[in-house]
């Protein structure tokens, strides 16, 4: 199987290569940018996601596309994230879905992009902390779950809202009658 040439993909990669490189105790950098790598590669597949619905068949936006994708803020992704993570959404968007329930694979991305984003922060700033191999693979395998969990609902509208609400988190549990 062929690993399409994205930064997303080459970020995972990047993770798995750093936390088995020593087939001993790997360096304390390796096992933490491995984490941070885990991270960035959730982050840069939903970026690059919500960028594509936004401007989908548009292949002469690319200006526009870069200019939006470093619109995104971690923070307020971190916080969509946890809102669907916890399965905290409004009245008005279960009447969007047709449901009150979130699809679980949702839940998962979601719930394991705020893991990672700690993860990564604690990995990057927390030099107190020290990192073991297995840590490091189990973020890893947590961002690639995510990938293989965002393959199959990339294309449903809870999906779209995510994504929507990723890049405009301060509207998107806003109804219409508010």
């Amino acid at each position: 199987m062929s690993i399409p040439r994205t930064l997303h993909h080459g970020l995972l990669k990047q993770a798995f290569h750093l936390a088995g490189r020593s087939k001993q105790r790997p360096a304390q950098a390796d096992l933490r940018r491995s984490i941070s790598a885990s991270y960035y590669a959730l982050f840069h597949l939903l970026v690059n996601e919500a960028i594509k619905s936004i401007c989908v068949g548009k292949k002469d936006y690319a200006p526009l596309r870069h200019h939006l994708a470093r619109t995104f803020q971690h923070a307020n992704m971190k916080n969509v994230a946890q809102q669907f993570s916890k399965r905290q959404i409004s009245e008005d968007l279960s009447s969007v879905f047709g449901t009150n329930t979130l699809d679980e694979r949702l839940v998962l991305v979601a719930s394991n992009f705020v893991l990672l984003q700690e993860a990564r922060i604690n990995a990057d700033y927390n030099l107190s902390m020290n990192y073991f191999k297995h840590q490091a693979l189990e973020y890893a395998n947590m961002s690639q779950d995510s990938f293989s969990a965002w393959k199959k609902i990339h294309k449903t509208i809870q999906a779209y809202t995510f994504l929507i609400g990723l890049h405009n988190q301060k509207n998107i549990n806003r109804g219409s009658n508010q």
